[in-house]
């Protein structure tokens, strides 16, 4: 699988183009905000860290010795670094919770690279920032092929500058995901059918939800034929990768522990069950009185207002992803679950597109926007990076 997957990021490398001789714009760009903006909220992460640190009894992991490096583990951190160790066994149980409750691909690609830095901490988070860079080119070519220059641009800075973006580049498998889910629309929209079939079977051995990507695919594969029978080829049949994906982990898990539907066991020690979103918000919003879930139910609120309102701007595929990924964590809700969805709405990339295109007309919506969003997440960065459950 991995002799494929590295198959693949070559032959994708080839739709961008060979730049041999100078470096495109765009990745010049790219590397600026990455380099400022991570060096920026490293210092706000490790100087809160050594002045709150000492004073609080929160939920702090230490991965490294290094504060610097430390404040990019948290929460879920140690359960990737756990299955990347120690893989999935009946025996990988602590405190009644069961690694195989994490799928597979980022933490083998954390145990791959670990081959070379012999730290899966360290591998760790190497992975999840080449995968935020490749998902910010990615997202830059995706946007291009509708809008203009300007503002695929400022898609990338939104995504950057998001207010909970910082986890992007944490042990975690957010940047994988939105790597690869930009790389099946980029495909799909390119008609390489093969190769965004062959994305959507790594996205969906990334994290659960990613077997619903078949559903924006299958409507842009069948809006490209007029949605016409006898327009349909064979290349339909790479709508199958993402289910197969899904169903690839299932059978190792029966294999592995007998079990096809380990993972929906497993989240039963997190109390997952199905339950009326409407009602998840309602209990967060007015009857929970905890900041965290407030928060989060504001936030999820938000994207989803915001996704309703600029549904023609987007177009019904982008929507439908981005509707499906805010909607599902309330869906299948346990008693915390939206002090999660400010990490859980990273993955919506239309709404980077969406703050692009409201404010391209108008410099001071732009600035305001701009500035407003770097003072969030480097608010969000302290809570983060010292443990505070504002940010799962």
């Amino acid at each position: 699988m991995l002799l494929v997957l590295l198959y693949w990021i070559m032959s994708l490398t080839s739709l961008f183009g060979a730049h041999t001789r100078k470096i495109p714009k765009e990745l010049k760009y790219i590397m600026l905000i990455f380099f400022a903006s991570r060096i920026i909220l490293g210092c706000i992460g490790a100087v809160s860290r050594q002045m709150i640190g000492p004073f609080i009894r929160h939920h702090i992991e230490f991965y490294s010795r290094h504060v610097w490096l430390n404040i990019w583990g948290q929460w879920d951190s140690g359960w990737f670094m756990c299955v990347a160790e120690n893989w999935y066994a009946k025996g990988q149980v602590i405190s009644g919770q069961c690694n195989y409750g994490f799928f597979p691909l980022y933490p083998l690609l954390v145990k791959v690279f670990s081959l070379f830095t012999k730290d899966f901490f360290i591998s760790g988070l190497i992975v999840a920032n080449l995968a935020l860079i490749a998902a910010s080119v990615i997202l830059v070519k995706l946007v291009k092929l509708e809008y203009d220059e300007k503002t695929a641009l400022d898609s990338a800075k939104f995504m950057f500058f998001f207010p909970t973006a910082f986890i992007l580049s944490g042990m975690y498998s957010e940047s994988l995901y939105l790597a690869l889910a930009l790389s099946c629309f980029y495909c799909a929209k390119k008609e390489k059918w093969c190769w965004a079939g062959m994305s959507g079977f790594f996205l969906a051995l990334t994290r659960p939800e990613g077997l619903l990507i078949v559903l924006p695919l299958s409507y842009l594969y069948f809006k490209q034929r007029n949605f016409s029978l006898r327009a349909i080829r064979s290349d339909v049949l790479c709508l199958l990768f993402a289910p197969l994906g899904t169903f690839a982990f299932m059978a190792y898990t029966r294999y592995r522990m007998g079990d096809w539907f380990a993972y929906a066991h497993a989240n039963r020690y997190w109390d997952f069950e199905l339950s009326n979103p409407a009602a998840s918000l309602f209990y967060a919003l007015f009857k929970s009185h905890d900041p965290a879930l407030i928060f989060g139910a504001l936030f999820s609120l938000s994207a989803f207002l915001l996704l309703i309102a600029c549904y023609r701007r987007i177009g019904f595929a982008y929507w439908l992803f981005g509707i499906y990924t805010v909607v599902l964590p309330a869906v299948f809700n346990r008693a915390n679950i939206f002090s999660s969805t400010g990490r859980y709405t990273l993955l919506v990339f239309p709404l980077f597109i969406i703050l692009a295109i409201i404010s391209r007309r108008n410099k001071d919506v732009k600035l305001a926007l701009t500035a407003g969003l770097c003072l969030l997440q480097g608010f969000f960065m302290v809570f983060w990076a010292n443990g505070f459950k504002l940010v799962v």
